[in-house]
């Protein structure tokens, strides 16, 4: 009893945020969003945005305000925006796959995915979506509570083949075990036929190197025997399968937290005959310790190269270029150039951003303070890189002050740039003394 209280007043206590007559977006995190749910029994429904992503942007002035939508939502759902660089957005985006923007999620109170959606869309469209997800979300055996009985059902044929339909119905991704389980033990499709090309078509985008999808594709990818159930529709996403299989097998193995996954995609890119560049484990290693959150491991591979970067800068030289190219826009207002200040502080700006992020102590954030300082200097016209420049002043300590007064001006310099809802929002995190992301 004492328990069901406390979860009322937290409902009670979160504050949402009102837009117009519609929708009404909870103020809290993920986890009292999903509570709240709980104790309503409704679904959870996420709107994950960026703050430069105009089709976002539309639905939020579009769509989202309006009031048939906004009724609809209010007997049905708890919803909640989650902006995917800030706050607990970058983990959530990474624990549940989000890709595109806006991308729609529909929770149970558990944080089972039961439906998604995304993009920019009129009202009638998303209202279709809408009860798209709550007739999922009603099944019984929805998405969910099918991943619930996975572990007691894996060796169950049919039980697994219902399982993967509703996974595509629902448009989850990444399912790449219930496949490779699914191909063990099924005893209805050869592998040579024309039901397992439309079985792998279908599941093409969980489909990884290294078990048993691999073997079949290896076998019979580009025979006679296949060519004759790869429709022409088709048989371009089949030839794009090689190179895919590695995308989706480092995905893998960041799920599994596996390194060795990473070579397996690597040989069987190049036993497909694909090109392997130089370089191309180091990068690979990088995504993978940058998505696992090994911020030592990752310091290590990247760390020389921004140096290498870094050193390669001519600040003066490069100042003096891009009066140069100012001079010939003016005379020539017709010309497109993009300056070498820009592209390489552009470039810097990003490299730096990531690193920050495993950044911990006094003496890396000195370092830090160094190469954004260059990157400010390279091209202080770009407001981006002057809120760069106060966010890295406010994380390494050094004038806390001077990077508040500095964001104060980006804010109001920056009301019609696509960052602008970032800028106010990092000024805000500042005075509050909260955490900033040194977001690229």
């Amino acid at each position: 009893m004492r328990k069901t209280i406390l979860l009322f007043g937290l409902t009670m206590s979160l504050s949402v945020i009102v837009m117009g007559q519609g929708v009404r977006f909870e103020k809290g995190n993920l986890e009292q969003v999903l509570a709240k749910a709980k104790v309503e029994r409704k679904i959870v429904f996420m709107d994950a945005y960026a703050v430069w992503c105009g089709p976002c942007k539309w639905m939020s002035n579009n769509v989202f305000p309006d009031s048939e939508v906004g009724s609809y939502f209010d007997k049905y759902f708890v919803a909640m925006k989650l902006d995917v660089e800030r706050g607990e957005g970058p983990v959530i985006k990474t624990r549940y796959a989000i890709e595109g923007l806006p991308g729609y999620l529909f929770l149970d109170p558990d944080g089972n995915v039961v439906y998604r959606g995304g993009g920019r869309m009129p009202k009638e469209k998303f209202m279709t979506l809408l009860e798209e997800a709550r007739t999922a979300a009603a099944d019984s055996n929805s998405v969910g509570r099918m991943a619930a009985r996975y572990a007691m059902e894996r060796n169950n044929e049919e039980f697994l083949k219902e399982y993967l339909d509703k996974l595509v119905t629902s448009k989850s991704a990444g399912y790449y075990e219930v496949v490779e389980q699914y191909l063990k033990i099924q005893k209805s499709m050869a592998p040579n036929s024309g039901e397992m090309v439309n079985f792998l078509y279908k599941h093409r985008n969980s489909l990884v190197y290294g078990g048993v999808a691999d073997q079949i594709l290896s076998e019979n990818l580009w025979t006679y025997e296949w060519d004759k159930y790869v429709r022409k529709d088709v048989r371009k996403r089949f030839q794009q399968l090689p190179d895919n299989l590695a995308k989706q097998t480092t995905e893998y193995a960041i799920l599994k937290r596996d390194t060795t996954l990473l070579d397996v995609a690597m040989e069987r890119v190049v036993a497909y005959g694909l090109n392997f560049q130089d370089g191309q484990r180091e990068r690979l290693l990088i995504y993978y310790y940058s998505a696992t959150g090994e911020g030592d491991k990752y310091k290590k591979l990247v760390k020389p190269q921004i140096d290498d970067f870094y050193n390669t800068l001519d600040v003066k030289r490069l100042r003096a270029s891009y009066a140069k190219v100012q001079k010939e826009i003016q005379e020539n207002p017709s010309k497109v150039i993009r300056p070498h200040a820009m592209t390489r502080s552009e470039k810097l700006r990003h490299m730096v951003s990531e690193y920050a992020r495993f950044v911990t102590s006094v003496e890396e954030y000195k370092m830090i303070m160094k190469w954004v300082n260059c990157v400010y200097e390279l091209y202080p016209e770009e407001i981006k890189n002057v809120a760069f420049y106060a966010k890295a002043l406010y994380l390494s300590e050094e004038n806390k002050n001077e990077a508040i007064r500095l964001m104060t001006e980006v804010a109001e310099k920056g009301k019609e740039e696509k960052n602008a809802e970032g800028f106010v929002k990092d000024l805000e995190a500042m005075k509050a003394g909260q955490p900033v992301r040194l977001t690229f």
